[in-house]
């Protein structure tokens, strides 16, 4: 008995076939820079934060860990 679904299923290839890699490539490339941008951006301001506050002491650093109270709620 055959499968009447089966013919109704697009195969792989067709799918494939309307992306072309070369059109891809530049957008991958300029997303990767970006991202890289982005992360190099953010490591920059977390290192400066961290600076900041060790150079201030920062009182966030002295406070107890939430649920940590002696209230004995």
């Amino acid at each position: 008995m055959a499968c009447w679904y089966l013919g109704s299923i697009p195969s792989v290839t067709m799918m494939t076939e309307k992306t072309d890699s070369s059109e891809q490539a530049p957008l991958k490339d300029s997303r990767q820079e970006r991202l890289k941008n982005a992360l190099r951006e953010n490591l920059k301001r977390r290192k400066q934060q961290t600076r900041e506050r060790s150079r201030t002491g920062d009182a966030a650093d002295e406070r107890p860990p939430p649920g940590a109270d002696d209230s004995g709620a």
